[in-house]
């Protein structure tokens, strides 16, 4: 009985190696080997061509600032830095010297229904 039992694990223990060493060897998957063992990374198909992604690179390198203009790429132990709003004064006028936008319109305070709901689920009634 127990030569059986075995045999039968052995046997789909084999099954279970082949068919991930078959997976690793699709186009669909690639293998990546990390301590916690072999892992398997979907290949995603790409709609950029390898000049568009170079381009990209080149326009990050020349001014290196994350995609939504917050954060500046300073390299080093700090990596990246928040992007402040710079003025001057000209002409006795205070002048916006950034790149920032500043025609954001200002947060509302009024809160829907919905809102109300949730804060006051989250945080209760106050008071």
């Amino acid at each position: 009985m127990k030569t059986t039992t075995l045999a039968t694990l052995a046997i789909a223990a084999a099954t279970v190696t082949s068919f991930n060493l078959a997976q690793a060897n699709t186009p669909a998957f690639t293998a990546a080997y990390e301590q916690q063992g072999l892992t398997y990374q979907p290949l995603v198909p790409t709609a950029k061509t390898r000049a568009e992604v170079m381009k990209e690179l080149q326009e990050f390198r020349s001014n290196p600032v994350s995609a939504d203009g917050q954060y500046r790429f300073v390299g080093g132990e700090k990596q990246w830095e928040a992007v402040m709003h710079s003025y001057d004064i000209r002409n006795g006028m205070l002048v916006h010297t950034d790149s920032i936008s500043h025609d954001t319109p200002r947060p509302s305070v009024v809160m829907t229904a919905a809102e109300k709901r949730a804060a006051e689920e989250l945080y209760g009634r106050g008071g």
